[in-house]
């Protein structure tokens, strides 16, 4: 089994609560225990340290065609139905606290 930096399990669920049209059809609700909650605090903190370091890009769109270039990283996640879960490997750096 590859070596995780954390798991974090979601699921997508129906908006019930709707008010109007800009509210969204389906809520994604991500379940922590503490320990996967300090465990992606601390790979969140860092992967926002490599990618300062490192100086990756990520795409914020503005619309369909339309985006600027920031730093930062993606976090991709799987989903199987209306359930899923975050588990990224950890990252490769001997400053990781992990």
């Amino acid at each position: 089994m590859a070596d995780v930096a954390f798991t974090a399990k979601f699921r997508i669920q129906e908006n019930r609560n709707r008010k109007n049209d800009k509210s969204p059809e389906e809520q994604i609700v991500v379940d922590f225990t503490p320990e996967q909650a300090m465990a992606a605090a601390n790979y969140l903190m860092t992967m926002a340290e490599q990618a300062e370091a490192n100086n990756t890009k990520i795409r914020v769109y503005t619309g369909k065609d339309e985006y600027t270039e920031q730093t930062g990283f993606s976090l991709w996640g799987g989903k199987w139905g209306n359930k899923g879960s975050f588990s990224p490997l950890k990252p490769e750096s001997p400053e990781s606290s992990f």
